[in-house]
Formats: structure tokens, sequence, C-alpha cells
């Protein structure tokens, strides 16, 4: 999930536990293209709080 702050992007895992944030300064540019970065680090953490799905595939 991707938050606007007023000096960058905070980016935030779902479904997971601990979450990660990822916090990139303006100055930085295109926030999204930095986080293949933290690709590696994020799989290490277990994803049993549920995934993100398109609304068309949601249940309910």
């Amino acid at each position: 999930m991707a938050t606007e702050l007023e000096d960058g992007t905070m980016f935030t895992t779902f479904g997971r536990d601990p979450a990660l944030e990822v916090l990139v300064p303006s100055e930085h540019g295109t926030a999204p293209l930095l986080l293949p970065a933290f690709e590696e680090a994020a799989r290490q953490v277990p994803q049993d709080q549920g995934r993100c799905v398109a609304v068309d595939d949601a249940d309910g």
C-alpha cells in the first residue's frame, strides 16, 4: 500500500506480520522503481494475514 507523505512516499506490505514499511524521500524520484530492492526481505516475512486481490476477484 502506498501513502503519499509531505516529503515522499511510504510503502507498507499487506498481509505480513510484522509489516514492512519503506519510506522513500521525494528527492529519490519515482518511488515504485525502488521497491524491487526490498522484494527478498519481504519474502522472508510470512504472508498469512491475507493477500491483495482485484475488486472483481474479492469474495462477497
